[in-house]
């Protein structure tokens, strides 16, 4: 298997076949509906969120390579709270995994109050990102000005090209206003309600 390039000008998509994934929408829908009146339900929804968010922040910042445990961000958590000193000894990687909890937690409370998904809103949970750390020097809140690639350190393999930086800020147009366009007038003219 060759490495995969960024399929430019097929991204987003023009029109979607809806038939090959209407069970599959189907089901998700369902479990969202379910997992919101789960949510509407809870005393405080907190409980449950918070976890999930921890939990992600810990996988996608493997993925950049920052490993951390959900014990040593409880810990933080409880040490922070406290004021302890043990809080302010925590590892730089501990303490990057927690802003990215918290970048999440921003974009969660800023689209809950209705701020779209926007260039403006990801530079922003960007430069919050990277406020500490490995990242703090690398331009935060900026996109990025050179070609990255993921890839196989291992087999020292490129596995996928991104879209290119020159190009990018023209793609994530396309993405929010593919977003914008599609979300609910699709769900509703195929039958489907998203509230």
């Amino acid at each position: 298997m060759g490495s995969l390039q960024y399929h430019y000008d097929k991204f987003p998509p023009k029109e979607l076949n809806y038939g090959k994934i209407v069970n599959s929408l189907l089901k998700a829908t369902d479990a969202l509906a379910r997992y919101d009146q789960m949510l509407k339900n809870m005393h405080n929804s907190e409980i449950l969120l918070a976890p999930l968010r921890n939990q992600e922040a810990v996988i996608s910042s493997r993925m950049e390579g920052t490993i951390s445990t959900m014990d040593e961000i409880l810990k933080f958590e409880a040490d922070s709270e406290n004021d302890s000193e043990e809080a302010k000894n925590v590892r730089s990687e501990v303490f990057e995994t927690i802003l990215y909890q918290r970048a999440l937690l921003n974009a969660q409370k800023a689209m809950i109050d209705g701020y779209p998904l926007s260039q403006h809103l990801i530079k922003t949970l960007h430069q919050q990102l990277l406020s500490f750390g490995r990242g703090a020097q690398k331009a935060p809140g900026q996109y990025k000005i050179e070609q990255n690639y993921l890839a196989d350190k291992i087999k020292q393999k490129v596995l996928f090209t991104p879209i290119s930086p020159e190009k990018l800020n023209d793609g994530l147009e396309q993405l929010f206003t593919y977003i914008k366009e599609s979300s609910d007038p699709i769900l509703i003219k195929n039958g489907f309600n998203a509230s």
